[in-house]
């Protein structure tokens, strides 16, 4: 590992005092339990807009990550970075920037730029052995496993270049798949793959929607049955869309429980967000349907009449046109999603009436995701304030959603927002030039 000094002598304006900048630090060196509730009432209490404040980081971010009590940012080059103080210390390289990373059970995990799973742990780089993992799917860090997506699947292929007169296996052989991988000694290798296909960039799900065939505790839900036919769209990056949602056993990769989708309906999404509904306690899966009629936002949960199958348990009213899209934000104990967050952005509130979702429009010019990106929700919330970007991504906007989404202040930036984390109650902000600030209220 390395450290390098927090500099700030590299400034783009002298708009930011030295003072400011070492409370932020203070705040930073403090830990995750240090909160920042004051900062939030703050700008509730006065609608005062805060400060940005640097965090000059030694090279350029790429993007940012939760570590289990801290921010982790990945720079350009692949280097994996912790601010410890007012220090940046490298805790691991070698990795793929445009994938994504995990931290949980005192590992971080990831790809390495050529393809291959990346674990560090007690800040050691631990040696790995499997297949390739797919460069924009999720990982999920496990007591005693990993769970990834491999790059693709083709059993029986022999290694190296295939016979002209061989043909080339059918694509639903070459999906990706689930992999799992245990730690034997010294090396993680891989213990079982999935049966099934699926997302190349899909960001599995540890979840507990209850037991069925006496599997209780918490499972694998991921978005599968990958398609380029049914829904030509491509908002999130590729053509290829999810037909199937299945919740799989942790150990051996076997489903638990399945919901596929008629032909043209997707899931025009690529992770899975848990909510528990506080008024009954279920635990359902937050995603996207898509079809002739455009989006809409659905709730997913264990069938009450088949405990081998998944169900759409409440929706909410599609877009209307085709193509017409929604960013989903489960914040604290609700639901709200941005309706086409690129042409307009209303951002709406959804309450359940039994198995439907009945939608408020709170506030439009508002947005969460950029056309063909897979970072689908720049959002935090800290607090009662939800703080998304604009229409624009030039400004971030504080909605009060105690307030019926009230804005509470609107912060112009120098360059647009790529990245929104809040850990601990602290926000880092990152914008597309790969500069890190923290937010400071006054």
């Amino acid at each position: 590992m390395s450290a390098q000094w927090l500099k700030g002598g590299h400034r783009s304006a002298g708009w930011w005092a030295r003072e400011s900048r070492r409370g932020v630090l203070r705040a930073l060196a403090a830990g995750a339990c240090a909160p920042l509730g004051s900062w939030a009432a703050s700008a509730r209490a006065g609608d005062a807009a805060p400060a940005l404040v640097p965090l000059v980081a030694p090279e350029p971010i790429a993007a940012l990550a939760q570590g289990e009590d801290e921010f982790l940012a990945m720079t350009r080059s692949g280097a994996l970075l912790r601010l410890v103080g007012s220090y940046w210390e490298t805790i691991g390289d070698g990795f793929d920037p445009a994938a994504p990373v995990a931290a949980g059970y005192g590992r971080i995990v990831g790809r390495s730029n050529a393809g291959w799973l990346r674990v560090i742990e007690n800040c050691t780089m631990i040696a790995t052995l499997g297949p390739r993992i797919s460069d924009h799917g999720g990982f999920v860090n496990l007591a005693a496993g990993i769970i990834a997506v491999s790059a693709e699947h083709s059993p029986g292929t022999p290694r190296g270049r295939r016979p002209a007169t061989q043909r080339a296996p059918p694509a639903e052989q070459l999906a990706p798949r689930l992999v799992r991988f245990d730690r034997e000694a010294t090396v993680w290798r891989e213990a079982t793959r999935s049966a099934f296909a699926v997302l190349p960039d899909a960001r599995p799900t540890l979840v507990d929607l209850g037991a069925g065939d006496g599997q209780g505790g918490e499972h694998i839900a991921v978005l599968a049955g990958p398609d380029a036919r049914r829904y030509s769209h491509g908002v999130l990056g590729d053509a290829f869309e999810a037909t199937a949602i299945i919740y799989a056993e942790r150990h051996s990769l076997a489903p638990l429980a399945t919901l596929a989708l008629p032909d043209p309906q997707v899931f025009e999404d690529i992770t899975l967000r848990r909510f528990v509904d506080r008024e009954n306690g279920q635990t359902t899966l937050v995603t996207i349907r898509s079809g002739e009629q455009g989006a809409a936002l659905v709730l997913v949960g264990r069938s009450r009449v088949d405990h081998k199958a998944l169900a759409i348990v409440a929706e909410g009213a599609p877009l209307g046109m085709r193509q017409r899209w929604l960013a989903p934000i489960v914040a604290g104990s609700g639901v709200y999603a941005i309706h086409t967050p690129h042409i307009g952005g209303v951002l709406t509130g959804y309450r359940r009436v039994g198995d439907r979702l009945l939608g408020q429009p709170l506030r439009a010019g508002v947005s969460n995701h950029r056309s063909g990106s897979r970072e689908l929700n720049v959002s935090a919330l800290i607090g009662s304030l939800l703080i998304v970007p604009d229409q624009q991504h030039g400004a971030l906007v504080a909605l009060d959603l105690a307030q019926e989404a009230r804005e509470s202040w609107r912060l112009q930036l120098e360059a647009p927002v790529s990245g929104l984390l809040a850990v601990g109650g602290r926000l880092v902000v990152l914008d597309n030039r790969g500069r890190l600030f923290a937010l400071e209220v006054r």
